[in-house]
């Protein structure tokens, strides 16, 4: 009784906050006539008790009836509401939550894709794509709950899903794949780097950085011998070269490209020469050196860009020597600027 009357509106704001609380707290029974009003046209700062107490305390039976209520309760009474689903993690409401995707009010498919995070499962990942095409708010929130979904198979569905997509569907799913580190995706992305379509390509290199690892070294080898177009070799190298760097320290996470080099197209050495000079090792400063001289002028080039980002000091003297004979200006600036930067490296 002392609390009903406290909870009175002549009372001060943070008096009836205490108040709701402890009504119920003291009576859980008069939860559903308590909390619906003051979900429907209650302060930001009552309404904020109300959802604690749902989120905290009420139990699942009461929760269940604010699901069934959702669409009559105020705009940030909805949004709360679905907030409180997603922290309890209660799936029976997920088709609420669904159907609040529909709102009319942006904040409520905002909050609605937000709750699906925690509350999606794998029929939801179609209609959450689909939503995370645009580059609003909503697009924006359902392209981070798709990362953060964790109800099992979701991953799979996600291949499956760029399996029987276009090619803008593809580079999508392959995104997500890569942003959840879904490492069973690497045999599909390298699938999906020999793509034409550009954007898929990158997006499966981009993916295979991250994903693919010491083993698929030859594979992604064969990638960069054999692509097409110099973004589709640049964005294969990078992806090489960032697994090699994971690779163990040694000659082995050079040897495919080594056993590529000779045979592979000019464009194509110079983007393996440049990978060797961010490795570096034995094999590769022999392999880099004889390209220092010979082959096309992009081709020396590379070599001489490669000695000046190796990762020790070794090619120091023969960018000193190239320095003072190099009759081309650039070249010249570049191995005195290699030569400096080497004798700063170990070695």
């Amino acid at each position: 009784a002392v609390y009903r009357a406290l909870f009175a509106e002549d009372h001060r704001e943070p008096v009836r906050c205490d108040a709701l609380l402890g009504l119920l707290t003291a009576d859980p029974k008069q939860s559903i006539g308590l909390v619906g009003p003051v979900l429907g046209k209650g302060s930001p700062r009552l309404q904020g008790v109300a959802a604690d107490y749902l989120r905290e305390t009420a139990d699942e039976k009461t929760v269940l009836a604010f699901a069934s209520a959702l669409p009559r309760v105020s705009v940030p009474g909805q949004v709360l509401l679905l907030g409180v689903f997603a922290a309890r993690q209660t799936t029976a409401v997920r088709p609420t939550v669904i159907r609040a995707l529909d709102s009319k009010e942006s904040q409520v498919r905002v909050a609605a894709a937000r709750a699906l995070a925690s509350l999606g499962d794998v029929a939801c990942i179609s209609r959450l794509l689909t939503l995370a095409t645009g580059t609003d708010d909503l697009a924006k929130q359902a392209n981070a709950s798709l990362q953060r979904l964790a109800a099992p198979g979701i991953d799979a569905a996600l291949l499956a899903e760029a399996r029987n997509g276009s090619a803008d569907r593809r580079a999508q799913c392959v995104d997500v794949l890569t942003a959840r580190r879904a490492e069973e995706a690497a045999p599909a992305l390298m699938v999906y780097a020999k793509a034409t379509d550009k954007k898929l390509s990158g997006s499966a290199c981009k993916g295979l950085a991250l994903l693919a690892k010491a083993d698929d070294l030859p594979a992604l080898v064969g990638l960069l011998v054999s692509a097409e177009g110099k973004t589709m070799r640049r964005d294969t190298a990078k992806a090489t070269l960032a697994v090699a760097r994971r690779s163990p320290a040694g000659s082995a996470r050079t040897t495919a490209l080594l056993a590529a080099l000779p045979t592979a197209s000019p464009a194509a050495q110079v983007e393996i020469v440049g990978v060797l000079g961010e490795l570096g090792g034995d094999g590769a400063f022999a392999a880099v050196l004889d390209r220092l001289t010979t082959g096309g002028k992009p081709l020396r080039d590379a070599a001489l860009r490669a000695f000046g980002a190796w990762p020790d000091a070794s090619p120091a003297e023969v960018l000193l020597k190239l320095a003072k004979t190099e009759a081309d200006p650039v070249r010249q600036v570049l191995a005195l600027r290699g030569c400096v930067r080497g004798l700063g490296q170990p070695g």
